[in-house]
């Protein structure tokens, strides 16, 4: 008789029922319950029920208590996986349609030494975006300001 013997001791799960996490079998009586509730639901709206439609509530159940196992997720719980995809697409997106108006002078702000750099900067900057083949949008985004 062989038993698998995991090679790192931090992938180890316990297993509480069966073959399942406890966290697995939470969520599996969870999704058949969602089943029997949709199941009941249908019947007294319809008077008989749409077999796709009963296993549609138990899916996030599923999602949440076996998508740590799953690949695509990479090996995070569910609700983790949900809250980075959130903060990366909404929170924060890759393009930041940002531009912004400058309110006051740089003049007023910067020494004279600095203002010397400051402006040979923005011309080697100018220049550079002159020489590319950008549309005038992807200029301004690129300058960062109107």
């Amino acid at each position: 008789m062989q038993v698998y013997i995991n090679k790192d001791i931090r992938e180890y799960q316990v297993k509480d029922i069966g073959p399942l996490t406890l966290r697995q079998a939470i969520f599996s009586i969870l999704a058949v319950a969602s089943i029997f509730a949709s199941r009941a639901i249908q019947r007294a709206l319809f008077g008989t029920y749409i077999s796709l439609l009963l296993y549609l509530p138990a899916v996030p159940f599923l999602l949440f208590g076996f998508g740590s196992s799953l690949s695509i997720f990479g090996g995070l719980p569910f609700e983790k996986w949900l809250k980075s995809v959130f903060a990366e697409n909404f929170l924060n997106p890759r393009n930041r349609p940002f531009c912004y108006e400058m309110t006051w002078n740089i003049n007023d702000i910067l020494a004279e030494d600095e203002l010397k750099i400051y402006h040979q900067m923005e011309t080697e900057k100018v220049k550079k975006i002159k020489k590319s083949k950008l549309t005038e949008e992807e200029k301004i985004w690129l300058k960062g300001y109107k």
